[in-house]
C-alpha cells in the first residue's frame, strides 16, 4: 500500500458515497487534503481529511479554517470503484488504509496529534422512530455494533469519542440519522 495526495481533479473523489453532495474541489481546499491509498497502480480507497483545532463535531466544523490545527478529522473514507480490478485486494482493505493514512500523517506533520473521525450513523433512523433525546440510548446501541459504521470504527480500535446532535442538515443525514453523526477516535 502506497499513500498519495489527490488533488481536485482526480475523478475517484466523485465517488464517494458517504458525502455524495459535496464537491470535488471543498475536499481539497484550505484546512482539507484528500488522500488515496494505491494498491497494484489502482487508487482503491480514499479518505479526506480536514485538519482542525480539536475534535469537530460537525460538518460545518470541517468546512471553517484553523490557524494552528492539531486534529486530524477523517469525515469521509470509501473504496473506489477500481479497486473491483486489483487481482489481490487484501480482506479489510478500507481499515488497512485509514491506519495507514492516521501513520502517513503523524510521520509527516508533528503538529497533529489527535486522530479522529465524522462519522455518519446510516441505521440509526431503521433503529429508531425518531430522534432519541438520550444520548447514552445511541451510545450503547453504537458500542454494539449494530450500525456498519460503528462496526467498521470500532473492529479497527477507534474508540466511541462522542455522538453529535445537528452535526450534518444534508438531505441524506437527516433522513439517515436526525442530522446526528459520531465522533470515533483513534489512538496510534
Amino acid at each position: 500500500m502506497k499513500i498519495i495526495s489527490l488533488d481536485s481533479s482526480n475523478k475517484v473523489l466523485g465517488q464517494d458515497p458517504i458525502h455524495p453532495h459535496i464537491g470535488k474541489t471543498f475536499r481539497t481546499t484550505d484546512n482539507r487534503m484528500a488522500w488515496g491509498c494505491m494498491i497494484e497502480d489502482t487508487i482503491a480507497v480514499v479518505s479526506c481529511v480536514a485538519f482542525t483545532k480539536g475534535i469537530a463535531n460537525s460538518m460545518n466544523k470541517i468546512a471553517e479554517q484553523s490557524d494552528s490545527p492539531d486534529t486530524a478529522m477523517f469525515w469521509t473514507v470509501y473504496k473506489t470503484k477500481e479497486a473491483s480490478q486489483i487481482s489481490e485486494l487484501p480482506t479489510a482493505v478500507g481499515a488497512k488504509a485509514l491506519l495507514e493514512m492516521v501513520k502517513h500523517i503523524d510521520g509527516t506533520m508533528p503538529n497533529i496529534n489527535t486522530f479522529a473521525t465524522l462519522s455518519p450513523i446510516p441505521t440509526l433512523a431503521n433503529k429508531f422512530n425518531s430522534e432519541p433525546e438520550d444520548i447514552d440510548t445511541i451510545n450503547d446501541w453504537l458500542s454494539q455494533r449494530k450500525d456498519p459504521v460503528a462496526r467498521f470504527h470500532l473492529r479497527n480500535g477507534a474508540k466511541l469519542y462522542q455522538v453529535n446532535r445537528s452535526a450534518d442538515k444534508s438531505n441524506l443525514r437527516m433522513k439517515q440519522s436526525y442530522g446526528m453523526m459520531v465522533n470515533y477516535q483513534y489512538q496510534l
